[in-house]
């Protein structure tokens, strides 16, 4: 683990600053969209813009990163990142908004699938938890961060000034990492430059990268996404917002759920090396089941508090996993196609989270959002069953 670990701090330290920026407009994306005017079903489908792209392009960046290498892309999609939260906070429209967050999710599924093929190219089986979860901490610690000074941000000077704060983050985040990173990718890396790895046939990637272990691991991805994401960035401000509590109470709770992801996210990832990936995400993931649950019935602040913290707990359990056992499954040459399908899933829940559970609020009230992905999770923690229990990670072979 020392070898790489410089590698995976600044990898890490990267993302932070990016993720600090990305994490702020959460708490204010829904009032933002909606003070012009729309209805909730709108205001889904505009936090689903961001997800959208990221879900249409993560698998062909994964492709791509396998061919072209991983760190053109974390430097061009924060460069991307920083020109779309600029246009989101100059949108004088819904429409110009909308396209602000395509901007920002263009350049995101660029980042972030490198970046993450980054780190578990430089890790193995023995410690890709460890190496998972010290790079999800820097990425999370934004996230920590940034709904707090988001929310700050606007309380003092308006709901698009977060908007203009990750503009200048995400570009100070790309001239770190053109500064200090260099390529991982195993072929290139040995290659002289320059070099492009040539491509496999179509149907043996989409075999390879589609195997049992890792279509399970995309489905917990998915199921994940939806609930811990798509769920509580979509409806927890609005249902804030109805107890007649402003946007310093969100940003509030927002550091609450990232907070405490974080503090498990290395530990849980020691922990997975020495017992097994399976025998820590499904504790984690039974206590988030239980914070689903209790939001269901908070309609008060402290039990709000409440379920924030039972859903940051398990949250932080099964945060980083996931990405090492893609590591563990995917071969060598096809493991940014593997990362770029694994996101994309992810994504995929964060694209139907808002639109789904905002039609779920507007028909049948926001309560019944959290039961909804509660099911969901339900499902997705009975699959988690079906995955090796294996000592330690698992060598990408099934």
């Amino acid at each position: 683990m020392r070898h790489i670990l410089g590698r995976v701090i600044a990898l890490s330290l990267m993302m932070l600053i990016v993720m600090v920026g990305s994490s702020a407009v959460i708490p204010v994306l829904p009032q933002y969209a909606r003070d012009f005017g729309v209805s909730i079903a709108v205001v889904g489908l505009v936090i689903a813009t961001n997800s959208s792209m990221r879900m249409l392009i993560g698998f062909p960046t994964g492709v791509l990163t396998d061919r072209w290498g991983r760190r053109p892309f974390v430097i061009a999609g924060m460069l991307i990142t920083a020109a779309g939260a600029l246009t989101s906070w100059s949108a004088t429209g819904i429409g110009t908004l909308f396209a602000g967050q395509a901007l920002v999710g263009i350049g995101a599924a660029f980042y972030a699938t490198a970046a993450l093929s980054m780190v578990v190219d430089l890790a193995d089986a023995t410690n890709r938890g460890k190496a998972t979860g010290l790079y999800m901490m820097g990425f999370h610690l934004g996230a920590v961060f940034g709904p707090g000074i988001g929310g700050w941000l606007a309380y003092r000077h308006g709901l698009n000034s977060p908007f203009l704060v990750f503009s200048i983050l995400a570009t100070v985040a790309a001239a770190a990492a053109a500064v200090l990173t260099r390529e991982t990718h195993p072929l290139r890396e040995r290659a002289p430059s320059p070099v492009v790895v040539q491509p496999e046939a179509p149907r043996e990637i989409w075999t390879r990268a589609f195997t049992r272990n890792l279509g399970i691991v995309y489905l917990v991805n998915f199921a994940f996404r939806f609930g811990f994401h798509g769920l509580t960035w979509t409806i927890l401000p609005l249902l804030i917002g109805d107890l007649g509590l402003d946007t310093r109470i969100t940003g509030l709770i927002f550091t609450t759920l990232g907070g405490l992801s974080m503090l498990f996210f290395f530990p849980s990832g020691v922990l997975a090396d020495r017992l097994g990936r399976r025998n820590v995400m499904v504790p984690g993931a039974i206590i988030a089941a239980g914070g689903f649950l209790l939001f269901r019935w908070a309609g008060t602040l402290p039990l709000i508090i409440a379920a924030a913290v039972l859903l940051g707990t398990g949250g932080g359990f099964i945060s980083t996993i996931p990405a090492a056992l893609v590591g563990d499954f995917a071969p060598e040459g096809i493991r940014g196609t593997a990362m770029g399908i694994y996101r994309s899933m992810g994504d995929l829940g964060l694209v139907l989270a808002p639109v789904i559970l905002g039609f779920v609020a507007d028909y049948s009230g926001l309560p019944a959002t959290f039961f909804v992905t509660f099911t969901l999770w339900a499902l997705a923690t009975l699959a988690m069953f079906l995955l090796p229990k294996g000592p330690v990670g698992i060598p990408a072979k099934e």
